[in-house]
């Protein structure tokens, strides 16, 4: 939260003289996991609106609401409603209409839908001063009670410079996909991601946008037979890249697709590393005659946050954290006999010319983030199932710090904290001034930082 007022305080050229040469410099900004207390909202929100007027030059923006905000954050305090900010339904409210309007070329939006029933019409306002997007990048929580919109939309939405669509949607996606293809108009667009509960009919949706695209990832299709999914290809005629689900019979699908260079399949994630053998190019049968290369993909075991943050039923759905990876590894990026090895914060990516997948037992303690550690050699990748480390203790490690400072006995717990206390403490109003003092003298302040020696 207080990241915000520091960044405009920064962009403001009465408080900061150099600002005018600052602000021409931000391209992008991303607001991730920000809870905002009521109290200072106001504050907040007038920062925010004071960033967007002096970012000028700003090409990218991403929102993404925190994990548990809705179940954790607001159960003594109430939060502020970030999202009503960015999409408010008046106009001279909305925070988004004036980047849009500027020229911003990609949007990246998580849409609580516990926090208003209307944001769905919201956006659709937003994006029609969105003349230049490239690139939108939506997700959704899930809500069955909530409705998506107060009446259904049907005034018409023409993305005329769209090239890239991204849809991870929870919950019962049917009404957004609908209104997609009913209402938006996208003469442009390339490249398709859709992950969702597989309760939609995707064949509606491609005969209305899928004309000119050359990358399908639809993650959850569940097609029953080889002719029902040809018959979605028939509507996408330029297709290269294909990313499904590996169907659940043994046999490849026979496909035909005659523009199709590159076919990948999803795996879910198993105890051992099931991507240890290659799909030959024959056996989706003659009708790709184009195709060069087949991966598999195994998506990684479900990050602690998010599976809090979905249903327990809509776990099923790729991680969003992992659904930009087939674009993100290019099928092309490895040769036939190359390994290559990706450190990310969470986990490893090893990326072969037939596979894709996430490993979390090599060492975390060798090499740079996002350093390339192969090639590999077949056994090396086998190895990959089970390190060594894992075995020893992790107080064994060198690299382990135990803080003397962080003893849970010297540190109250939540439980120890008397929730009628919390409830009955007085709420004390803080005006803009005030507020701004008290962070920039945190901000000043080096009471959190370890004492240097000079030496």
């Amino acid at each position: 939260m207080g990241q915000i007022p520091a960044l405009a305080r920064t962009l403001d050229p009465q408080r900061t003289p150099s600002a005018h040469a600052f602000s021409q410099l931000v391209r992008s900004i991303r607001i991730d996991s920000c809870v905002v207390w009521a109290p200072f909202a106001d504050v907040v929100e007038e920062e925010l609106r004071m960033i967007f007027f002096r970012c000028t030059a700003l090409k990218a923006f991403s929102f993404a609401v925190h994990w548990n905000e809705s179940a954790c954050w607001s159960l003594h305090t109430d939060t502020a409603n970030v999202m009503n900010w960015l999409l408010a339904s008046d106009p001279k409210q909305c925070q988004l209409r004036l980047p849009l309007t500027r020229g911003l070329l990609e949007l990246d939006l998580a849409l609580d839908r516990t926090q208003g029933k209307s944001l769905i019409s919201c956006l659709h306002t937003s994006l029609e001063h969105a003349h230049q997007l490239i690139k939108l990048k939506l997700q959704t929580t899930v809500d069955e009670s909530v409705p998506w919109w107060d009446d259904p939309i049907k005034r018409p939405l023409r993305l005329s410079s769209l090239q890239e669509l991204i849809l991870h949607l929870t919950g019962n996606c049917t009404e957004v996909l609908d209104y997609i293809r009913e209402v938006w108009s996208l003469p442009k667009l390339v490249a398709l991601t859709v992950a969702s509960e597989g309760r939609a009919q995707p064949a509606p949706f491609f005969r209305a946008h899928g004309e000119n695209l050359t990358y399908l990832h639809w993650y959850d299709v569940k097609l029953k037979s080889d002719a029902a999914l040809n018959e979605l290809l028939a509507f996408c005629p330029r297709l290269e890249h294909l990313v499904i689900r590996l169907p659940c019979h043994p046999a490849c699908p026979q496909l035909h697709c005659p523009t199709l260079r590159f076919l990948d399949f999803w795996e879910t994630p198993d105890k051992e590393v099931p991507t240890r053998y290659r799909i030959p190019v024959s056996s989706v049968g003659a009708g790709t005659p184009r195709l060069e290369r087949i991966r598999t993909l195994r998506r990684p075991c479900t990050p602690l946050f998010w599976r809090h943050a979905v249903p327990e039923g809509a776990q099923s759905i790729v991680d969003p954290t992992v659904m930009d990876w087939p674009r993100i590894f290019s099928p092309t990026a490895v040769e036939d006999n190359e390994h290559r090895i990706w450190r990310f914060p969470l986990w490893y990516v090893v990326q072969a010319s037939w596979t894709l997948f996430t490993d979390q037992h090599i060492d975390p303690w060798e090499g740079n983030w996002g350093e390339i550690q192969g090639p590999l050699s077949s056994s090396d990748l086998d190895s990959l199932d089970h390190h060594p480390s894992l075995d020893n203790n992790i107080e064994d490690d060198p690299t382990y710090v135990h803080s003397e400072g962080s003893d849970e006995d010297s540190e109250p717990s939540l439980e120890d904290v008397d929730e009628d206390e919390i409830d009955k403490a007085p709420l004390i109003p803080l005006d803009r001034g005030a507020f701004l003092d008290m962070f920039h003298a945190s901000q000043s302040s080096l009471a959190l930082l370890d004492e240097i020696d000079p030496e």
